[in-house]
């Protein structure tokens, strides 16, 4: 058995199977253009169509948490809409004639490093909104889709992190709980899991990885805890603990 430490983000103590989503960094070309007409439409049609997802995100928000959690994708509507954002993206597009993609990466980037260094905690967070609302609209110029879970039973998700809108869209039919490398227990993804009452423990640090897919485990909310391949012990114990938290039905062999 192993014991990995790292901080609360909500409640709950559950028994299954890791399921890790393991998500490769985009490849973000930088092309030389010639058609910056099209271009500037790429990003404009890729920008509608994130606000219209926002504001899905949002009404799903504000029927499950309430007006002062939905007011996140309302903030990240504004964001694409922002004139410091959509006049860098247009802008290096523009007079550098560099393609959507890497105009959208190099506004992220040099936006979040900004807010990144400011003494404020409140602005400070914005970076973590210009890195989502981007890697929204990058997924959108690609036409990727957004991360689902594939799994015949009910699994406790892993990742090296997760989107706010991600933990909102989780089913709770097959996600008992998550666990991430990193995250914050102030983070929306945080304040999110306790409002839905997912289980959660983040900033696990790098002994959570794609090596724990598939491997029995039992997540200690409360505690900021998880334990891999628990002993007999440690199983009877937890499950004495929060019977009402544990799914009937899910089973673990002893280490």
């Amino acid at each position: 058995m192993k014991t990995i430490r790292g901080q609360s983000a909500s409640n709950g103590i559950v028994i299954g199977t890791l399921l890790y989503l393991s998500r490769k960094p985009p490849e973000i070309p930088e092309r030389t253009i010639d058609d910056v007409p099209f271009e500037l439409e790429r990003v404009e049609t890729a920008r509608k169509k994130v606000i219209d997802q926002l504001e899905v995100l949002y009404q799903d928000a504000l029927k499950k948490m309430g007006e002062e959690e939905a007011e996140l994708f309302q903030t990240h509507q504004m964001m694409l809409s922002d004139l410091d954002y959509t006049e860098s993206v247009s802008g290096i597009i523009t007079n550098e004639k560099k393609n959507a993609e890497y105009a959208v990466m190099r506004t992220a980037d040099m936006l979040a490093d900004m807010f990144k260094n400011m003494d404020n905690d409140y602005l400070q967070a914005r970076a973590a909104d210009v890195r989502d609302v981007s890697g929204r609209l990058l997924d959108a110029l690609a036409g990727n889709k957004s991360v689902e879970i594939v799994s015949d039973t009910p699994v406790i998700i892993a990742a090296e992190d997760l989107l706010p809108s991600e933990t909102l869209l989780l089913d709770k039919d097959k996600a008992l709980a998550f666990v991430t490398a990193g995250g914050s227990p102030n983070s929306h993804t945080a304040i999110f899991a306790r409002n839905l009452g997912i289980p959660a423990v983040v900033a696990l640090g790098t002994e959570l990885s794609p090596d724990c897919n598939g491997r029995p485990a039992i997540v200690d909310g409360a505690a900021g805890l998880v334990y891999l391949e628990p002993d007999s012990d440690t199983t009877d114990r937890m499950r004495k603990a929060s019977l009402p938290s544990a799914l009937p039905g899910i089973e673990i062999s002893p280490a």
